[in-house]
């Protein structure tokens, strides 16, 4: 059974706060983004890449704890990094290919 997440997304609450004409508080930010990036962390973990991560594909939990959805967009990690030196070696790579 699916859960039902009646708080929407995260980009209905940033328009939200924006038709109400307020902003998030800055330990809001720091939470969702911690949130976010376990998230993201776990996806990568189990070997998985999102390829479309955005307000939009992020649900809003109780208290607003932030849950990654619209896991179709899932694909396996076509690179895999386990040593500093292939860190470096992909950000020399990306870096040369997108400079800005």
């Amino acid at each position: 059974m699916l859960e039902y997440y009646d708080k929407g997304t995260l980009w209905d609450h940033f328009q939200k706060l924006k038709s109400e004409n307020k902003t998030l508080k800055f330990n809001e930010i720091v939470r969702l983004f911690r949130g976010i990036v376990e998230g993201v962390n776990a996806i990568h973990e189990a070997g998985m890449v999102h390829r479309d991560l955005k307000p939009a594909n992020i649900l809003l939990g109780a208290e607003n704890i932030p849950v990654i959805c619209d896991l179709g967009s899932l694909a396996e990690a076509s690179v895999k990094i386990s040593t500093k030196k292939e860190a470096q070696t992909l950000e020399d790579l990306a870096s040369e290919r997108f400079p800005y």
